[in-house]
């Protein structure tokens, strides 16, 4: 029921459904994969369907393909900052059936990774376990592929929903809101990246609810995409350093030094003003 109403919300064109099983052993044997990697896949994943497709001969939308290049300047500033391809030719969705929410997000990015289109992956943990009830957990990633050698892949970043079950969809609830927003019909049009961005805004202003304790549906199919990037940026700051402040603390709660006990607290101190700024600039800085 849940995975049904999901999709109900989201809407997709009839046209657009391919229901392919895609077999385990495809990405098992993956060499990049780590034992760890395989292991999660092996025990975790219960199921991997190529759910639906979009494309331009499924919806009237146009591929999207742009070489980014770099300057000279680029590249002695940032090592990583080599001529690049941005590629939207066509959207995937994947609903992937898994046995524990534990490592949803490791086998979320590890089928990015393996698979060089846009996707829309679902985990869906459809039955009920020690640790948790039936949920949906939603995932998307922003990729670019190397100018040079298209068969390398970076993702430059994971967007991912916390997992979502049927009670917390009560009307008017953040999370209802958000899986409403997603509905084709809301997003961009123009070309399949901006369609992409389109659900990816979404995702940043789900995130940004964390903090805010509200979600800010956008009531322009238009897309930002700048102002996406700065968003996601000011999150990724955030979520660093919370992990700092909750490092400092973790120490000084060890810590049975009474002056060291101090520096860490002024440490703690300047970290949460650092903190409280870029929460403000999620506020009221228009992002």
């Amino acid at each position: 029921m849940l995975l049904s109403k999901f999709y109900e919300y989201l809407n997709l064109p009839e046209k657009t459904y391919l229901g392919s099983r895609v077999a385990k052993k495809q990405l098992i044997e993956n060499s990049q994969l780590t034992s760890a990697d395989k292991k999660a896949v092996q025990e975790d994943i219960e199921a991997i369907v190529w759910r639906n497709t979009l494309k331009n001969t499924t919806v009237n939308i146009s591929p999207y393909h742009e070489i980014v290049e770099s300057s000279a300047n680029d590249l002695d500033k940032d090592t990583d900052s080599e001529s690049y391809v941005l590629e939207y030719n066509e959207i995937a969705v994947i609903e992937v059936t898994i046995r524990s929410t534990k490592r949803a997000k490791k086998i979320a990015e590890l089928i990015q990774r393996a698979i060089p289109y846009p996707l829309f992956i679902v985990l869906h943990l459809k039955h009920v376990t020690e640790e948790s009830e039936p949920s949906i957990t939603l995932n998307l990633a922003t990729k670019r592929l190397s100018k040079a050698d298209h068969s390398k892949l970076k993702v430059e970043r994971f967007y991912q929903s916390p997992a979502l079950t049927l009670e917390q969809l009560t009307s008017g609830s953040i999370e209802e809101v958000f899986l409403k927003s997603l509905t084709v019909e809301k997003q961009s049009f123009v070309n399949f990246y901006e369609f992409y961005m389109g659900w990816v805004k979404q995702f940043l202003a789900l995130e940004k609810s964390k903090h805010t304790n509200e979600f800010s549906e956008s009531e322009s199919q238009s897309v930002d995409i700048d102002q996406a990037k700065l968003q996601a940026s000011v999150l990724d700051s955030i979520a660093s350093l919370e992990a700092k402040l909750s490092g400092i603390r973790q120490k000084i709660k060890q810590e049975g030094q009474i002056n060291r006990k101090v520096e860490l607290n002024i440490q703690a101190q300047k970290i949460k003003q650092k903190l409280n700024k870029q929460k403000e600039t999620l506020s009221v800085g228009g992002l």
